[in-house]
C-alpha cells in the first residue's frame, strides 16, 4: 500500500452531506502503459490527488498538478468530473486547461491559486484565453487575494478580500 493508494476510487467517503469522490491518480499511478507497450513513470504533478467534493447542490473539483495527460483519462473514463468550481489545474500552466476537459469540467467559476508577479506568470495568457472562450468566470488569489465562496441551495456565493475585505484606508 503507498500513499497514492490514497486517492484510488475504492477511498471515497462520505461525511455528513458530502460526498469525497477520488478520481485520480488510482491504482499504481507509477506505472502507466504507453501506446508502445513500455512503463514509464507517472510526473509527480501527475500523480496529485484529484478529489471531487460534492453535495445534493454543488460541487468542487480539486486537481493539483495535472497536466493534459490526466485531463484526458479523467475526461474520457466516463468519470463524473462535471463540476460547479473547478480549481484551476497546476496553477494556470500551459500544460492544463486543455479544451477537452473545460468541457467535460463545465464549471460555472475557476480559481487560480497563484502568487501576484510569480516567476511561471502563471495563469498563462493562453490558459486564461481558454477558458475566457468557454465562458468560463476565471478569479486569480493574485487579483483577488483569498477567494471565500458561501454556497446555498442550487447557488453559490464569492468574496473576495479585494472586493469584500480590503480595509477602505488601504483602497485610497
Amino acid at each position: 500500500s503507498s500513499e497514492f493508494d490514497k486517492c484510488h476510487p475504492k477511498n471515497s467517503f462520505r461525511w455528513q452531506s458530502l460526498a469525497f469522490t477520488m478520481l485520480s491518480p488510482g491504482a499504481n499511478p507509477d506505472k502507466l502503459s504507453s501506446k508502445e507497450g513500455n512503463r514509464s513513470k507517472l510526473s509527480s504533478n501527475d500523480s496529485s490527488c484529484v478529489i471531487r467534493v460534492s453535495d445534493e447542490n454543488n460541487s468542487v473539483l480539486f486537481t493539483g498538478d495535472i497536466s493534459h495527460k490526466i485531463e484526458k483519462k479523467l475526461s474520457t473514463n466516463n468519470q463524473k468530473v462535471e463540476s460547479d468550481i473547478l480549481i484551476v489545474p497546476h496553477h494556470g500552466s500551459v500544460s492544463s486547461s486543455h479544451s477537452d476537459f473545460l468541457a467535460a469540467v463545465n464549471p460555472k467559476l475557476a480559481l487560480v491559486s497563484a502568487g501576484y508577479l510569480n516567476r511561471w506568470r502563471m495563469p498563462r495568457d493562453k490558459v486564461r484565453k481558454r477558458y475566457q472562450d468557454k465562458n468560463i468566470a476565471l478569479m486569480e488569489t493574485a487579483k483577488y487575494g483569498t477567494i471565500s465562496i458561501h454556497f446555498t441551495d442550487r447557488t453559490f456565493q464569492v468574496k473576495s478580500f479585494r472586493n469584500n475585505d480590503w480595509p477602505y484606508w488601504f483602497a485610497q
